[in-house]
Formats: structure tokens, C-alpha cells, sequence
């Protein structure tokens, strides 16, 4: 009904979730958080392939005629959905048990 205004929720939702994601994978590089050996690696990889699929998910809705916001939401979908999958998956492993790493 109110597309740009949908658009907007969900872009904020993305954030919120980015959020969460980074200061998960903040404290499990500090060792405080579970995180998988190879967490550093994955997210600097996985934003060249969210960038990638953005950019053609954005250029399918160019070349389809979409308008502004319909091609906005094409963009947002793959970044959208690999920071929820993030966020779900580091909220299952959850905090470490005891301390710290030393």
C-alpha cells in the first residue's frame, strides 16, 4: 500500500540486524561470544557476494523498467536476507560459557 514507506521498514529492520551481527562477531573475536574458526574470513568474503547479487538483482529491475523504490527493494533483498541469516545463526550459538579466551 505504501511502498516506500515498506521500504524504509525494511532497511531499518537490515540495520538493526547489522547491528547485532557486528557486535556479536565483536565479542566473539574478543572470546566472549561462539563464533566459527573461520567467522573472520566469512565476513569479509560474504560481502563481495551480497555486493555482487545487490548489483544484479538492481540491474534485473533496471533493465525491467522498475521504478526507484521497486529497484531499492531488489538491492536490499540479498544483503537483507545474508544479514538475517547471520544474525539468526550467531544468536543460536550464543555467549561462550566462563571466561574469556587468554
Amino acid at each position: 500500500m505504501y511502498p516506500l514507506f515498506d521500504l524504509q521498514l525494511r532497511y531499518a529492520k537490515m540495520v538493526a540486524d547489522a547491528q547485532a551481527v557486528v557486535a556479536m562477531r565483536m565479542l566473539g573475536m574478543a572470546g566472549f561470544w561462539t563464533t566459527r574458526p573461520t567467522e573472520v574470513q566469512d565476513m569479509i568474503a560474504e560481502k563481495q557476494q551480497a555486493t555482487l547479487r545487490a548489483a544484479v538483482a538492481g540491474t534485473r529491475a533496471i533493465m525491467a523498467g522498475k521504478g526507484p523504490v521497486a529497484t531499492s527493494s531488489a538491492m536490499l533483498s540479498p544483503v537483507a536476507r545474508k544479514v538475517r541469516t547471520n544474525r539468526r545463526r550467531l544468536t543460536d550459538q550464543g555467549p561462550k560459557s566462563g571466561s574469556a579466551k587468554s
